[in-house]
């Protein structure tokens, strides 16, 4: 059974106006590249999702060389509406590739993914809006009080033990989980 931390107990209140589902990761963090790009778990949870619902990813800068960069770029992608396409680029460019160096490399993967500029670039990455972005990211990043990643929260209450979860196979991971996450949107305190 997995083992849920609930973040409303008395030493944390829940994080309020909490979308859904809010995933923290890092471009640099090979289970994050898991969830995501092989095993599905994203996927699987935003089926989950009600009408309504959201699910939400920032990305944690404290991780990695280029990792401000990265939450820069990506808070810009959330700000495009361009975070499926800037995810699996990034991924790919980064975990698979090795070709994520510096923020050149970023700006270029950027750039070829979404079709922005280089000029709308170097504008966007420090438009208020990003700045904003990157905030948000950064003052959930400690509300949550996110230790690692992948790191999943569910209605601002619960974190989801990955550890916790002995699955047999990437399927039945990916399926438990969603189940999980599923039990937790609609209130049910006992996940399985």
């Amino acid at each position: 059974m997995p083992v849920l931390h609930r973040n409303g107990s008395t030493s944390r209140p829940p994080v309020a106006d909490a979308q859904a589902v809010v995933e923290f990761f890092s471009f640099y963090c090979p289970p994050c590249h898991a969830f995501s790009q092989t095993v599905g778990v994203d996927l699987a949870i935003r089926r989950e999702l009600s009408e309504g619902d959201r699910m939400v990813k920032y990305h944690v800068s404290q991780l990695g060389l280029l990792g401000y960069e990265l939450t820069r770029a990506w808070a810009l992608a959330i700000v495009m509406n361009k975070t499926e396409a800037v995810e699996k680029a990034f991924f790919t460019a980064g975990m698979v590739e090795k070709r994520l160096r510096s923020p050149e490399d970023i700006r270029r993967v950027f750039m070829v993914t979404t079709g922005i500029t280089g000029e709308a670039y170097d504008r966007e990455i420090k438009s208020s809006a990003v700045n904003e972005t990157v905030a948000l990211q950064e003052r959930l990043f400690r509300e949550y009080g996110v230790r690692g990643t992948p790191s999943v929260y569910v209605r601002g209450r619960y974190h989801i033990n990955n550890a916790a979860f002995n699955a047999f196979s990437a399927d039945d991971f990916r399926n438990r989980y969603a189940s999980v996450v599923r039990t937790l949107l609609v209130g049910k305190d006992d996940a399985s």
